[in-house]
């Protein structure tokens, strides 16, 4: 059975070994918690940019909204009124799916004949969904047309 000391002094000498032969010794432990604290720290200021953001859409839930749009990465904005008009421009709305999405699509457009029967209502949402999301992005059921 091995003492405390003698486990560090085993993977002292390890240490030792690894750096006499020219390797590199990485404390993964302050790696992982320094990785923790980056991440936090981005997300605490995401945040606080959406908050800023919202201030400049002033629409109902539009931290929420801006907090998607930041979470794509599509913005290489860091201006809260810059990234406000980007949003103004790109939001399509909050859908459950991209299948209603691209249904709320194609009747806003008109594409869709209200007096229409069958065979014409036959629609695959699902492909035409795969489609129309080329052309957006998707967060939290936040859409946004990429610009």
């Amino acid at each position: 059975m091995r003492t405390g000391s003698a486990r560090i002094d085993e993977e002292q000498s390890s240490t030792t070994r690894q750096v006499e032969r020219g390797g590199v010794v990485k404390n993964n432990n302050h790696n992982n918690m320094t990785e923790k604290t980056k991440q936090a720290d981005e997300q605490a200021g995401d945040e606080t940019l959406a908050a800023q953001v919202a201030e400049y859409m002033g629409s109902k839930g539009g931290e929420e909204i801006a907090a998607a749009y930041l979470a794509l990465g599509i913005t290489a904005s860091s201006d809260p009124e810059e990234i406000a008009g980007e949003i103004d421009e790109a939001y399509s709305g909050k859908f459950t799916s991209d299948e209603e999405f691209a249904q709320d699509i194609a009747e806003q457009l008109g594409s869709i004949d209200k007096n229409a029967a069958w065979p014409q209502t036959c629609i695959d949402w699902e492909w035409a969904a795969r489609e129309l999301m080329m052309d957006y992005s998707e967060e939290g059921g936040h859409y946004f047309r990429n610009v």
